[in-house]
Formats: structure tokens, C-alpha cells, sequence
């Protein structure tokens, strides 16, 4: 599929292509995660090359077609498929999905993906909390972490309330 994807590409410079490249690559770089055959290292280097690609496949979207709220909600996929991999990736994704609603202010999909993303770093700050609390962690790092999660279960109920209020039914 993935030359098939190339060879399309070489013939046209397409943001519908460049989407199916990132979804391709993605799932590549899934599927070296799960692959328990490989040695860390060498399955460490397959998924970064496979995610580069995935990022730099759905990037050449974003530019073939900057108005199309598609390619940015793929860009935020791409990212959001590897926030417990990646540092800092939920807010990459989290940038891209507002981009895609500005876009399509009435789609509310892009809202939810928000959300749920700001309820998942909710989780990840509850069990960071969590851990230290069970490593007699400092109270300054818990409180930290405690006013995190709060500061994200705020946001993914406004993120939240706003994709409901543009779903008619």
C-alpha cells in the first residue's frame, strides 16, 4: 500500500495522499510497537523513523491543503496515537485539533478530541499523584499534580460542553 501511496504521490502532490501516507506510516509504527520480536534498539529506531514519517506525511498534508480541517485533524491523530509514547505530544495534538475547528467551526469532532485528550492527561497527572503519594513524594510535587488534573478535567468539560452544544441531536 505504502508504494502504492508514492507512486500517487509522484505523479500528484495531493493532501488526500499525503493523509493516507500518514495513516499508513502510523499504523507502521503501531505495528513495530506490538512486533515483541524485535530488540528494543532496533525496534526503537523502526518506530521513530515510522513516526518521522507518519508527522512528515501528514505535515505535507497541512501545506498541499492548509484550509482543509481534514488534514489537520490527521495531524492531531498522528499525535494523539502517541501521547504515552511521546513527550509533549498531547499538546501537538491538542494545537492541531483547535486548528481543524477553527476551520469547520460547526463540526464538533475536533472538540471532543480535545477533550477526551485533556481527560487523558487528567488520568496521567491522577497517576502520577498517585505514585508519589505511594513513594512518599514531596507535598509540593502532589499538589502539583493534584492542580494539574483539575486544571485538565476544567478544560476537557469546556471542550467537552462545546462539541455538545454543536451536536443538534
Amino acid at each position: 500500500a505504502v508504494s502504492r501511496v508514492n507512486l500517487a504521490l509522484n505523479l500528484e502532490d495531493n493532501d488526500r495522499y499525503w493523509r493516507t501516507m500518514a495513516q499508513l506510516m502510523l499504523l507502521r509504527a503501531n505495528n513495530v510497537l506490538q512486533d515483541t520480536e524485535l530488540d528494543p534498539s532496533t525496534q526503537r529506531t523502526a518506530f521513530e523513523q515510522a513516526l518521522q514519517a507518519s508527522i512528515q506525511a501528514a505535515q505535507r498534508a497541512t501545506q498541499a491543503n492548509p484550509d482543509d480541517p481534514l488534514n489537520w485533524e490527521q495531524l492531531a491523530a498522528v499525535y494523539s496515537n502517541v501521547m504515552v509514547v511521546v513527550a509533549d505530544a498531547s499538546s501537538f495534538a491538542i494545537d492541531n485539533y483547535k486548528v481543524a475547528a477553527e476551520l469547520n467551526p460547526k463540526n464538533p469532532a475536533s472538540r471532543f478530541a480535545v477533550g477526551q485528550i485533556y481527560v487523558q492527561s487528567a488520568d496521567n497527572q491522577q497517576r502520577i499523584a498517585a505514585n508519589l503519594r505511594a513513594n512518599k513524594g514531596s507535598k509540593e510535587d502532589i499538589s502539583k499534580a493534584d492542580n494539574a488534573r483539575a486544571e485538565f478535567l476544567e478544560s476537557a468539560l469546556g471542550e467537552l460542553n462545546s462539541a455538545l452544544a454543536l451536536k443538534a441531536d
